[in-house]
């Protein structure tokens, strides 16, 4: 007997006892998972044919532990790094990349710190003119290293791409040029290179940045509100090279070749080669990685005449990127792409039902009709198999994703074919000009679509993984049923979409039972002032900016996780760094509408503002001053970001109520005892911490008000 899927199993059981490793990297954990692996064992001696499954979860559990411990092993030491001016040689691994802010950066490769080989690429930020090629050594000294492993739920996704350090250089870089031949991944980035700067000498530069990425997969230089309008209406992945790119470009090759071969062989070799050359061209992102294995197989079966299974052919890639890199089971890119081939290969092949014409009469009309409505279906399961990854890192799903994404497909596609044929052209000449321009058309179209649809109500809902991930759950386990029970398909698709009506419609009475909640969250981010109110409804409040970058990525974090993108009020308290140092990098995180600075020099300013109903903000600031009183539902909270103010002559409201939050310290002329709860916001509890007194130095503090009364969560 033998399993006839086996990689799709594998790779199961991999993303499995990864993500459970991932979530908890515990001495318990390995012991859970090499237990379920001695019982896989046990079940084998029965010697049936669910025998040989169970020997194949047990082997996967196993080696999953060993190369999870192996690279984790590996990685600990750089991720320790943290040290300034310190000297620094490496080799460059790709061309130095500028965003649209206009910083400067550059990944190096064989990268010694102090005479000392580490793991892992290192990210390099700097200014100056300097522009070395893939293969150059650069030696510099650096003002500061840093591990570039993000926190939380990102904490595997920065790890799984590669780059464990991050530098930053000011002056006094060298550059040695390299003196042999350069490696092949080397010139096919040259390549990569002339290619965007072709766009970018012939295009505007927004039009430039949407078509290098479509093509090249570089998002650098896209701008902030354009990367926001495309997150927000959902089309990201159509700018995330992957499957749809990897298999235009491959069928306009395999094509060609076919074309013109006279022996079968050629054309098939010729498309393998050309799936290596773009996975190297894109910068082997875990997506195009993922659908060039898938294609490498296709073609291998055809060298081979086999038959190739499109599910096992998803396993063998899965199974391959996880065993060389576990950290992609923390990857938000492959993840994505990873279900949504899944959904793709699923409901095309064992749920969506065969159709037959009976007539052949506007049989061209019907095909055409039937496309557009097998693309919006595919759309709508692919949305909502990834639906739970959505929720678990976002906390958001967009409803209008299916609709916007069968618009811009055919206009990405035509830009990719335009933009691919004009870089092959002579340049200036008159056909690469037009083409050109038609690229320019296309992504002003693409531009102004996204912008339109973010803007509505009903571009994005929040999400809570306790509601989605059961109701996904429960519809999956539906549909495998009805696929056991009954070979028709029409009831399967019939039962997967009632499902998928269900979990709508959960969402949306979560919502509206939810829609007059008030979340206040207190970020556990040091001495500094950074408050996030939040509405149910995409309604928000940010009091303060704090003084640490964490502390804005963390609010903007919170604030996306909760379905809101934009802050209708930037509150600024006081002057002082640690209230308003990141006032710029939430500004481009969060877009506030408004943005109110209390602060005025040598003056008292009293500031009434509503912000939305039943819900309104009264402050006053001075030199010696500085409070604010929240009125949310009946529930009043006085916030005081100057832990030195005097309270002697300040108004009555500011002396009572159902919360107080303060930095640092309590104020000596407040009584806290007026007050139900007291929450700091401290590096280190206060000595006198007592169970009505919450403090920030424990985690983050969420309260949560609902009606009149409200609950402090950690």
């Amino acid at each position: 007997m033998r399993i006839k899927r086996p990689f799709v199993l594998s790779a199961l059981t991999l993303i499995f006892s990864y993500s459970l490793l991932i979530k908890e990297l515990s001495d318990a954990v390995f012991a859970a998972i090499l237990i379920s692996a001695f019982i896989c064992v046990m079940l084998t001696l029965k010697r049936s044919f669910k025998a040989i499954h169970s020997l194949l979860v047990c082997v996967c559990l196993i080696v999953s532990c060993l190369i999870f411990s192996l690279h984790s092993g590996l990685i600990s030491p750089v991720l320790d790094i943290d040290c300034y001016n310190t000297a620094v040689t490496g080799e460059v691994y790709s061309y130095a990349q500028e965003n649209s802010s206009g910083t400067r950066s550059l990944e190096l490769t064989d990268v010694f710190i102090r005479n000392k080989r580490i793991n892992g690429r290192m990210l390099l930020y700097f200014d100056g003119p300097y522009d070395p090629s893939p293969g150059d050594t650069v030696s510099f000294t650096a003002n500061s290293i840093r591990a570039s492993a993000s926190d939380d739920l990102y904490y595997y996704h920065s790890l799984s791409d590669g780059i464990y350090l991050t530098a930053t250089a000011y002056d006094g870089i060298t550059i040695t040029e390299s003196s042999g031949n350069k490696a092949p991944v080397y010139k096919i980035a040259k390549i990569r290179k002339h290619i965007s700067d072709i766009y970018s000498r012939n295009m505007a530069t927004e039009d430039a940045a949407v078509t290098k990425a479509l093509i090249t997969g570089d998002k650098n230089q896209i701008s902030d509100e354009t990367l926001f309008n495309f997150r927000l209406s959902g089309v990201s992945h159509i700018f995330a090279v992957s499957g749809m790119h990897l298999s235009l470009w491959t069928g306009v090759f395999f094509i060609f070749f076919k074309s013109r071969a006279k022996v079968a062989l050629i054309p098939n070799l010729a498309a393998i080669l050309f799936v290596v050359f773009y996975c190297v061209f894109t910068g082997f992102s875990p997506s195009v990685l993922r659908a060039g294995i898938m294609l490498i197989t296709v073609f291998i079966s055809r060298i081979i005449r086999r038959k190739s299974d499109s599910l096992n052919t998803w396993g063998i890639a899965g199974t391959l990127l996880l065993l060389t890199n576990p950290f992609l089971a923390g990857n938000i890119s492959f993840l994505l792409s990873y279900s949504a081939t899944f959904a793709l290969i699923f409901f095309s092949e064992y749920v969506l039902p065969e159709r037959s014409f009976r007539s052949l009469k506007h049989l061209r009309i019907k095909l055409k009709l039937l496309s557009v409505y097998d693309s919006f279906i595919f759309s709508l399961c692919v949305t909502f198999t990834t639906l739970p990854i959505s929720t678990v890192f976002f906390g958001y799903v967009s409803v209008i994703s299916p609709f916007i994404s069968l618009i811009l497909t055919p206009i990405a596609e035509l830009l990719m074919i335009a933009g691919g044929i004009s870089a092959l052209l002579p340049s200036g000449s008159f056909i690469s000009v037009g083409l050109l321009r038609l690229c320019e058309l296309c992504s002003l179209a693409i531009r102004r679509i996204t912008e339109y649809a973010a803007g509505t109500d009903i571009a994005a809902v929040s999400v809570k993984p306790e509601i989605i991930i059961p109701a996904v759950t429960a519809t999956v386990l539906l549909t495998f049923y009805l696929l056991y029970l009954k070979k028709d398909r029409k009831t399967v698709l019939k039962g997967v979409l009632t499902g998928v009506v269900i979990l709508l419609s959960a969402v949306c009475i979560y919502e509206a039972i939810h829609i007059k909640d008030v979340t206040v969250y207190i970020p556990s981010s040091g001495n500094s002032t950074c408050i996030t109110v939040s509405q149910q409804g995409n309604r928000s409040l940010i009091y303060g900016s704090g003084g640490e970058y964490k502390t804005a990525r963390d609010t903007s974090r919170y604030l996306n996780r909760h379905g809101e993108f934009r802050s209708d009020y930037l509150l600024i308290p006081r002057s002082a760094k640690s209230e308003n140092n990141n006032t710029d990098i939430l500004k481009d995180m969060m877009y506030p509408e408004n943005t109110i600075n209390l602060y005025k020099i040598g003056m008292t300013k009293t500031v009434r503002t509503p912000l939305w109903r039943d819900a309104e903000i009264y402050s006053v600031t001075s030199d010696s001053f500085c409070a604010s009183v929240l009125y949310l539902n009946g529930t009043k909270i006085v916030i005081c970001p100057l832990p030195t103010s005097d309270f002697s002559d300040a108004d009555k409201e500011f002396f009572s109520g159902d919360i107080l939050i303060c930095r640092n310290k309590l104020p000596a002329t407040l009584d806290s005892d007026d007050f139900d709860k007291t929450v700091i916001m401290s590096a280190s509890p206060l000595s006198e911490a007592s169970p009505d007194i919450f403090s920030t130095a424990d985690g983050n503090i969420e309260i949560t008000i609902k009606d009149d009364s409200y609950a402090i969560n950690r």
